[in-house]
Formats: structure tokens, sequence, C-alpha cells
């Protein structure tokens, strides 16, 4: 199966881009699939773009693909309006104060992955919470 995969992704008439998101919580087992079998052999499928989004992604610079990929770092968020349209799209959560979310937002530096953690704890403590 995986030779056809190949195969076809060798043969493809239009782009195609494959996204991997929250790589860090994959299976250990998909991952391993992913850097030692599908990403090697990319350069001989050019219509395929792969992304890799999480919090911890494979260390392209000890791989033989490592020619193939381009690495960026989200920048922090700092803006306390973008964290509460976050909140509102992924918790619907009226209870969240705009103070709780800058005194969060200034006290990680607006690191995604922190305010991201601490806001959820925070939404799981509130009365009413969805989560808790």
């Amino acid at each position: 199966r995986f030779y056809h995969l190949i195969s076809d992704l060798q043969q493809l008439a239009v782009p195609l881009v494959l996204i991997f998101d929250a790589y860090e919580q994959g299976a250990e087992e998909a991952r391993k699939w992913l850097e030692s079998q599908l990403l090697p052999r990319l350069d001989r499928a050019p219509g395929v773009v792969v992304v890799i989004g999480g919090q911890r992604i494979p260390d392209h610079g000890k791989h033989t693909w490592h020619t193939l990929a381009e690495s960026c770092e989200l920048q922090p968020i700092n803006e306390p309006d973008d964290w509460l349209e976050f909140i509102r799209r992924k918790w619907n959560c009226p209870g969240l104060q705009p103070a709780h979310v800058q005194t969060l937002t200034l006290a990680t530096g607006g690191d995604a992955g922190q305010v991201s953690a601490l806001l959820e704890k925070v939404v799981r403590q509130l009365p009413g919470s969805s989560l808790a």
C-alpha cells in the first residue's frame, strides 16, 4: 500500500497539501512513518507539500530530507482581543473576563502554548463551564 501511495503522489496532476497539526499528539507509530517513510520520498513528489504544526515538530536537521524542509516559529500573540476571539470560538465562555486574558498574556509574553494551556485551566474552573 505504501508504495502505491508514493507512486500516486509522484504522479499527481494537481498540487496537494497535507497538513498535520498538533504533531506531538499523534501516535508515535504515525510520526515515525511520516519522518522515516513519507518525508524522505517527497523529493520524488514535487506536487506535494507537507505542513507540520505543533508544540514539537520533527528536528529536520538530523534527517535526510532536511534540504526539503523549511521551519518557521510562530510569533507570540500579545493582543488580548485575539485571545478573546479564540476563547469565544473554542469554548464560548462568557465568564472569562478580558482582565484575565490580559494578565495571562502579559505573564507569558504571549507564548501561544502557555496562554492556551492556562486559559483552558481557567475556563475549567469557571462556574457553568462545559469543561468542568
